[in-house]
């Protein structure tokens, strides 16, 4: 029997991860504010509402994955760091397997949604426009569910991220100039959709030669069934995931009409992207302080858990601090174009930045939680998130229109970032509930103060490109000298160890 070959690894990873996983993020993030611009001005709020509105329902077989990629992950970190050949390749044989049916799933559910869909929207499209649309979109989704993502995971786990970040970011620069090209030459949206999806057939072809030049996976290796067991136990957890990122766009989709979708879109992207932004440190952390857990070496992960944990706190508070003040003049100027929707909406945006701020700053914890495997005892938490967020965005939106989604979004996370903050106490790495605490009433005061100056003392002026600039920029030092302040009274402990690494680093290099 061939066994996989796993080569040591020389140097730490992590930094490299964290960089490449943040460099595709800032490329993802451009490309996903250039496409939707093109397509708002070239098609409209309804077109590009519609494309919205497609993608969220589309996503929604993600929920037949029950989590399978956190689980798969959590079972690669051990076979990995002890070169368990036999274990890694049952490991990928079986998420090849699984994601191959779920790819045939996915192309049945999207057949019967292209059908369904369009008689639920209220628009005057045709039933064949929306329904040969939805169909194209699909296209992206079944070939990273067939060809790709078992060999992502595969090279995360093994903290070579950087290689699949790389495959991923040629792929959307690519559809990026394709979009472009083709909107300019030929004004036709599914064109754009059509082409844009099959260029994702690049990412499985490198990846698989890659693949097969560092690892031998042996494919008659019998599929672990425990570890398919395993995915009920994170169903709950991608239930949450899934309607944390499509409730908003679906509940307007049903309640209200493709221009709020539109509208909501808009900011959604900014939060989102930023989201992505800041979430992708994760990719890059996670399997070292996973490993480290495997391995039973609780000091190194508490030490990487301190480090995660301040860093996403400050960039989380930076970042979405910045976008909360700024979010409603940066739509206005990227929507300068367009005049069949309201989309000078500050409340939206600033609830929406605060909800996203809150489930930033709680991935270490949620992720603290994977890493030791606890999918089975977290799950309960995500179905009582995905509970709130259904329940309160209908009942907001009723009462209070498109702001409504915005506040279900941010009281469903708050819950779920308070109770994963508790289980971490309790249940793994016994880290207290009063560092998280401490840090979210100091991080939120320095973000209060410098929201009250900037509003006060900073105006913005004519509305043009370069006084958004001057805008945000005087409000991102504003927010970077609260924060500093904030974190010498917060995080004394996590700065003496990133003191004693970068000495003990340039003992080292001297």
């Amino acid at each position: 029997m061939k066994k996989v070959s796993v080569s040591p690894i020389k140097k730490d990873r992590t930094v490299l991860n964290v960089a490449s996983t943040i460099t595709l993020q800032i490329i993802t993030l451009l490309s996903g504010f250039l496409v939707p611009k093109f397509i708002l001005d070239a098609f409209g709020s309804q077109i590009n509402g519609l494309v919205s509105s497609i993608t969220q329902f589309l996503g929604y077989i993600s929920l037949v994955e029950g989590g399978v990629g956190a689980v798969i992950l959590a079972n690669l970190y051990g076979p990995l760091a002890n070169n368990d050949s036999e274990k890694i390749s049952a490991v990928i044989v079986t998420a090849n397997r699984f994601f191959k049916h779920l790819a045939l799933i996915f192309l049945g559910y999207e057949i019967g949604l292209a059908i369904i869909y369009p008689f639920f929207i209220k628009t005057q499209l045709s039933w064949e426009y929306i329904a040969s649309l939805t169909l194209i979109m699909g296209v992206s989704t079944f070939i990273q569910y067939y060809f790709a993502i078992s060999w992502k995971l595969m090279l995360q786990a093994d903290r070579k991220m950087f290689v699949a970040a790389f495959v991923q970011g040629l792929a959307v620069v690519l559809n990026l100039f394709t979009t472009i090209i083709i909107i300019r030459v030929l004004p036709n949206i599914h064109m754009v959709k059509l082409i844009g999806g099959a260029l994702y057939f690049i990412q499985p072809i490198i990846l698989n030669r890659y693949i097969k030049k560092h690892y031998v996976i042996n494919p008659k290796v019998k599929s672990d069934s425990e570890l398919l067991k395993q995915r009920w136990d994170g169903f709950g957890i991608n239930i949450a995931s899934m309607v944390h990122a499509s409730t908003a766009t679906i509940v307007l989709t049903l309640l209200t009409g493709l221009e709020s979708v539109s509208v909501l879109s808009v900011y959604l992207l900014v939060v989102n992207g930023l989201k992505s932004l800041i979430t992708s440190i994760s990719s890059g952390i996670i399997p070292t302080i996973g490993t480290a857990y495997a391995k039973g070496d609780l000091r190194e992960c508490n030490k990487m858990f301190d480090l995660y944990d301040t860093i996403m706190f400050f960039v989380s508070f930076l970042c979405y601090t910045i976008a909360a003040i700024t979010i409603s003049h940066f739509t206005m100027l990227y929507t300068a174009s367009v005049t069949d929707a309201n989309y000078w909406q500050p409340a939206l945006g600033a609830i929406l930045s605060v909800a996203e701020c809150m489930f930033c700053i709680r991935e270490p914890y949620v992720n603290m939680a994977y890493s030791a495997g606890d999918f089975r005892q977290v799950s309960k938490y995500a179905y009582m998130e995905a509970i709130l967020n259904v329940v309160l965005s209908v009942i907001f939106t009723l009462l209070f229109g498109m702001i409504g989604v915005a506040i279900g979004l941010l009281i469903s996370i708050t819950y779920r970032t308070l109770i994963q903050v508790w289980y971490t106490q309790e249940y793994t790495i016994r880290r207290p509930v009063s560092i998280f605490l401490k840090k979210l009433i100091s991080f939120s005061s320095a973000s209060a103060v410098c929201a009250f100056v900037s509003i006060k003392i900073f105006h913005m002026g004519t509305l043009s490109v370069g006084a958004w600039i001057l805008y945000a920029f005087k409000v991102s030092v504003i927010e970077i000298i609260c924060l500093i302040i904030a974190s010498v009274i917060s995080c004394q402990s996590e700065y003496r160890i990133i003191k004693k690494m970068l000495h003990y680093r340039n003992k080292a290099v001297k």
